[in-house]
């Protein structure tokens, strides 16, 4: 029987050996690593997928790393456990050295007392390992090799099993020789075992189907040589891009908010000056509100993006939250009457100039200080007014920050102009003070029947027939119309309007006729011839 021996762990050399790189080492410590490089020699670098690689030769209880890196991943050391229900370290002896393998490593070497019988999960006796990988991280076991060697009442089996479904699926196995003598480097085919994120699985050998009885400080199996391949890779999942919490908009002089946004389940935001790259922005660092510190009239724009925490993975986009100031503006109008002096009846037009009314505003009239029903437009016309009857208009602005939102134009006093014309002017008569004239001669054009209102234009036309088309002549717009050089027998006529009321009355016709010049012929004669 093997006997145990407990000393003082102490510290082997490290083999490391590069998966990935093309300067293989063909010094291996086992076939499997053979068989490992021609797959490597021979298959697309994009399939391949780096693992680390732990190794015990038992020198001490701890693994040294063959390959890969071991970052985020923590590998305790061997326990053994069988039908005596102890779980301990497991007993390192340097007796029976292993031997007969490449790679054999001789020295020390782990044991167990192995129970009779069928496998049983909680009974057969076996070694195990936990392997714990950081927050955030997973691990998956890819191969297990081993040295063995047992007793003759040592297991006839052996089964490897993990703690993820309890125990209960076999992921690879074989029968072990129970010759004394030998050491035989087991290397099964294996079915890989994926931890959840951040969670430790702990690996178990069994072994079974042994005639022996266990028994504390027996050995009748024993290992060595054993090495682990797993893959340690990132749990996590790009975090989606964050909701912002709605764009700030204010008014100078007003309490800034902060910016807001809402990232994915288990993640953080960051805030940024840009929409791809720079640097996470002073205080906005993991915070889901972000101060900006600005108070100067502006528009800027900041840009939110998840990140994982615990975690680095952030998210593939960027969410825009804008904080608009906008500086405060005091709105204006003013109005102008076309004539605050109109004839009586006469039609007032009010217009009006407006600054920061905003994009709708809103006008009520007054008169005399009273609300003129449906008078809400910047314009307003009417003929209801009485003299020193007086109006303005009110603006109520929607110009983003304005103060106060209302504002009240000058107020404009009508004063009736009596004397003024009004309305359509009367008709008037139109005479001319020569109708007949010799060729190139001259005829003065008058008018009558206007009274004495004021406010009155004119326009002295022409026509060849009295029914006929009347042209304009060409500056002639006084009442009278002294006619020169006429050539030709015309019509004339004077169009008269009130400047009031823009209405127009055509005088009546006169003809003015024209007659040809004769020379005058004188002939003197006689009776008589005088002697």
């Amino acid at each position: 029987m093997y006997q145990p021996i407990c000393t003082t762990p102490t510290v082997n050399s490290v083999r490391k050996e590069n998966y990935l790189s093309k300067a293989f080492s063909l010094k291996l410590i086992n076939q499997r690593f053979f068989y490992l490089l021609m797959f490597l020699m021979f298959a697309p670098l994009a399939l391949v997928k780096a693992q680390t690689s732990y190794y015990w030769d038992f020198t001490n209880a701890n693994a040294t790393i063959t390959a890969g890196s071991g970052a985020n991943l923590t590998v305790d050391t061997f326990k053994r456990g069988n039908s005596l229900g102890t779980v301990s370290t497991a007993i390192r002896t340097n007796s029976t050295t292993s031997t007969g393998y490449t790679g054999a490593s001789a020295g020390n070497n782990i044991g167990n007392s192995c129970k009779t019988g069928i496998f049983y999960k909680d009974s057969s006796a076996y070694f195990e390992i936990k392997l714990t990988p950081a927050s955030g991280f997973t691990v998956q076991l890819t191969g297990l090799s081993f040295g063995r060697r047992n007793t003759s009442t040592a297991p006839k089996n052996f089964d490897i099993r993990t703690d993820k479904d309890n125990y209960a699926t076999s992921l690879g196995g074989d029968t072990m020789t129970t010759t004394n003598t030998v050491w035989v480097l087991k290397n099964p085919s294996l079915t890989s075992a994926t931890s959840a994120a951040g969670t430790a699985i702990t690996v178990r050998i069994y072994g079974y189907n042994g005639t022996g009885t266990a028994s504390n400080g027996v050995v009748t199996w024993k290992l060595d040589d054993v090495t682990l391949n797993v893959t340690i890779a990132s749990a996590e999942t790009t975090p989606a891009a964050p909701t912002s919490g709605g764009n700030q908009s204010i008014c100078t002089g007003v309490s800034v908010p902060n910016l807001t946004a809402t990232p994915s389940s288990g993640a953080v935001v960051d805030w940024y000056a840009t929409s791809s790259g720079g640097s996470v922005l002073s205080g906005g660092n993991g915070t889901n509100s972000y101060a900006t510190g600005q108070t100067a009239p502006g528009t800027y724009t900041y840009f939110a993006q998840s990140r994982n925490s615990p975690g680095s993975l952030v998210s593939s986009a960027r969410t825009a939250v804008t904080l608009t100031i906008t500086q405060i503006v005091t709105p204006t109008i003013s109005s102008i009457v076309d004539d605050n002096s109109p004839a009586p009846g006469q039609t007032l037009n009010f217009t009006s100039s407006i600054t920061n009314g905003g994009a709708l505003p809103s006008y009520q009239w007054y008169k005399n200080n009273s609300i003129i029903g449906g008078a809400t437009s910047s314009t307003y016309n009417t003929t209801s007014y009485t003299t020193l009857d007086s109006f303005f208009v009110r603006l109520t602005s929607n110009a983003t920050c304005a103060t106060p939102t209302t504002a009240n134009s000058n107020s404009i006093t009508i004063t009736i102009d009596n004397s003024a014309c009004a309305g359509t002017p009367p008709t008037t008569t139109a005479a001319a003070s020569s109708a007949n004239v010799c060729n190139g001669g001259s005829s003065i054009l008058s008018l009558t029947g206007l009274g004495a209102a004021t406010g009155y234009s004119y326009q002295w036309q022409t026509a060849t027939t009295q029914g006929g088309t009347y042209s304009n002549v060409l500056g002639e717009i006084n009442a009278t119309y002294s006619a020169t050089g006429i050539t030709t027998a015309l019509w004339y006529r004077c169009n008269v309007t009130c400047s009031n009321s823009s209405l127009t009355t055509s005088s009546n016709s006169v003809q003015i006729n024209v007659s040809a010049n004769v020379s005058p012929l004188v002939t003197i004669a006689t009776n008589t011839n005088p002697s």
